[in-house]
């Protein structure tokens, strides 16, 4: 599935190098973590691009995370705002079965790609990523003005999307490592707007 290439493709340097090189005695970090940081990710990879144009969005990464900006103003005021709100939440499956094979940046940065993978794809669907936990996170679909068929209709088409690159790519990655299937939990609720 080319839509994840560019994550595939970031997974399988950093498990194809070295961990770590030594020289005189001491062990120093690859060459393959010089670099990647979040500062990578302030735009959409372009293997993701075709979904985007498709779907007509236009991602903001500049949003922080945390209350959904729609709706923020409500922390700070007196004021009650009814809205139908379609929450998602993914986490990853089995990623402890890295460190079998892997050191911990290695795991560390497989995990992050993954999380990486599974935000943008939720931001091109028109979602809002409130929280991240560990390897997991919690994702709103819905925004004022948007028709609740569409929030919920983006939502699952999010959580399809990133349970097939967990299930049909990542494999393939990790396949000659020995390690056991990644796989990924997502649970989607919808709450309708006087619920």
């Amino acid at each position: 599935m080319k839509l994840y290439d560019d994550y595939t493709n970031r997974i399988r340097a950093v498990i194809a190098r070295p961990r770590f090189e030594h020289f005189g005695g001491t062990a120093t970090r690859s060459p393959v973590y010089v670099g990647m940081k979040d500062s990578e990710w302030t735009s959409l990879p372009s293997s993701l691009a075709p979904l985007q144009h498709e779907l007509g969005t236009t991602p903001d990464y500049s949003l922080s995370l945390g209350a959904h900006p729609d709706f923020a103003y409500i922390r700070t005021s007196d004021e009650v705002e009814r809205h139908y709100v379609a929450s998602m939440f993914i986490d990853i499956c089995n990623s402890t079965a890295l460190f079998r094979e892997y050191d911990d940046e290695t795991v560390s940065y497989i995990t992050g790609v993954i999380q990486k993978a599974a935000m943008h794809t939720c931001l091109v669907c028109g979602g809002y990523v409130q929280r991240l936990h560990g390897d997991g996170m919690f994702v709103y679909f819905g925004r004022r003005g948007q028709p609740q068929r569409e929030a919920t209709q983006r939502g699952l088409l999010a959580a399809g999307l990133v349970s097939l690159f967990v299930k049909e790519e990542l494999p393939k990655l990790f396949q000659e490592d020995g390690i056991e299937k990644i796989s990924t939990r997502i649970g989607f609720d919808f709450g309708d707007t006087m619920d």
